[in-house]
């Protein structure tokens, strides 16, 4: 988890700040470009970071993705 006020700095700890500030971050399931404001989640696909909007079949389809695997 990242609260809001550490989103930046996680991003640049992640090398993906630049791509996100220039508008070049799309969410993995609509393609839509995300931003601050529509960011849903970030989350390891393949040892790939990807993520989400907030859009609700964005958001149904992640969880539905992720259901029933165990990352503990």
């Amino acid at each position: 988890a990242v609260h809001d006020d550490d989103l930046f700095e996680f991003l640049d700890n992640i090398k993906l700040l630049g791509k996100f500030k220039a508008g070049q971050i799309k969410c993995a399931l609509c393609k839509e470009t995300i931003t601050k404001e529509n960011l849903y989640s970030i989350f390891p696909d393949s040892g790939v970071v990807k993520f989400s909007c907030n859009k609700p079949e964005c958001v149904i389809a992640l969880k539905t993705k992720f259901e029933g695997k165990n990352y503990g």
